[in-house]
């Protein structure tokens, strides 16, 4: 058993490179928490919906969800947020961004595109005979 134990008083921790992080050029998306954080209640709502497969959420959970993470400092301003954010669905929901399914549920209309590689595909493709 070779182990060799460096004694503490000589143990010094590593030196960080500083420029050893690598530029990315590419912008980073917000998510629907940094929307909710900075009370841009419609980004918010619609990253919401994006970020849980775009399939129907219950309204209330939405709204609930996005004004406890806004960080509000007391009660008073956490109903206001859910009030603002009522507001701003119903704003979505007259500009066609959203829509309200059955009586509880809303849904995003917005569908983005999302590349696939092209080996995820192969096994898809069907032919018809």
């Amino acid at each position: 058993m070779n182990i060799f134990v460096q004694p503490a008083s000589t143990w010094c921790p590593p030196v960080r490179k500083f420029d050893s992080k690598p530029v990315s050029r590419c912008l980073k998306r917000l998510t629907w928490e940094d929307h909710a954080f900075s009370k841009t209640w419609r980004a918010a709502v619609l990253e919401y919906l994006q970020a849980h497969g775009n399939r129907p959420a219950k309204l209330w959970q939405v709204i609930n969800e996005v004004a406890a993470e806004s960080a509000p400092s007391d009660r008073s301003e956490l109903r206001r947020n859910k009030t603002e954010i009522l507001r701003a669905i119903t704003e979505l929901k007259r500009g066609r961004s959203i829509m309200r399914y059955r009586r509880k549920l809303i849904a995003s209309l917005e569908v983005r595109s999302q590349v696939v590689p092209l080996d995820q595909l192969k096994g898809l493709y069907v032919a018809r005979t």
